[in-house]
């Protein structure tokens, strides 16, 4: 929404650093984690759908979403304990277009937090400078 536009820009300006956008802070602001399992992603090629506790999620018509998706889950396999740093999100995400940094941070944030409202909530990461998924998740190429 622009309202959310708006605020981000706000804090932004106050921000020593766009770098600051990728802190830890919603990981100690979140309440102790239960001990439940993690459960398993299945993802299309691609990153055009994906599952998670059965519920299948279409990404076909949102390209950003995919690929954001797509890299996290390349990463997640292959070592599995680091972040993908936002750079490199950005890079994958919006690569034809040339993004300022602070544009870049603004975008990256409001696609991951499109990722967790659709159903990555409790397997998405953030950590300092980057993103990743959480490293019990079974990731599963369909």
């Amino acid at each position: 929404s622009d309202d959310a536009r708006i605020a981000l820009r706000i804090l932004e300006a106050r921000l020593p650093e766009h770098g600051a956008l990728f802190d830890d802070r919603e990981e100690e602001a979140a309440p102790a984690r239960d001990s439940r399992p993690v459960p398993k992603l299945a993802v299309a090629q691609g990153g055009a759908w994906f599952s998670i506790d059965g519920e299948v999620v279409q990404l076909g018509a949102r390209p950003v979403l995919r690929k954001l998706l797509w890299a996290l889950c390349e990463r997640s396999v292959a070592r599995p304990s680091e972040a993908v740093p936002a750079e490199a999100l950005v890079a994958a995400a919006w690569g034809d277009q040339r993004l300022g940094p602070k544009v870049g941070a603004s975008r990256l944030y409001v696609a991951l937090g499109d990722l967790r409202r659709l159903g990555l909530r409790e397997v998405l990461r953030s950590e300092r400078g980057g993103y990743s998924l959480d490293a019990r998740v079974e990731v599963v190429f369909r």
